[in-house]
């Protein structure tokens, strides 16, 4: 649901916010792939929490979509 919901959003991103969904996305993709028996809590915490993708997660968070179509971004 995430993924679909961010996916749709991307698309009407403007391209240097649009670079951040990706970041975000893969982050999730990558977090989920790890929810699995066996797995370290790291490695599914630190994709998404970790401090190499915060600016990406900042970006995202802070973009207002609505805004954005009515040219107010």
């Amino acid at each position: 649901m995430i993924a679909g919901m961010g996916e749709r959003m991307q698309a009407s991103a403007p391209p240097d916010v649009a670079k951040h969904f990706r970041t975000v996305l893969k982050a999730i993709d990558t977090s989920a792939s790890h929810l699995k028996s066996g797995a370290k809590t790291r490695d599914v915490v630190d994709p998404v929490y970790g401090e190499h993708n915060r600016p990406a997660f900042d970006a995202v968070n802070n973009y207002d979509c609505g805004a954005a179509s009515q040219g107010q971004a």
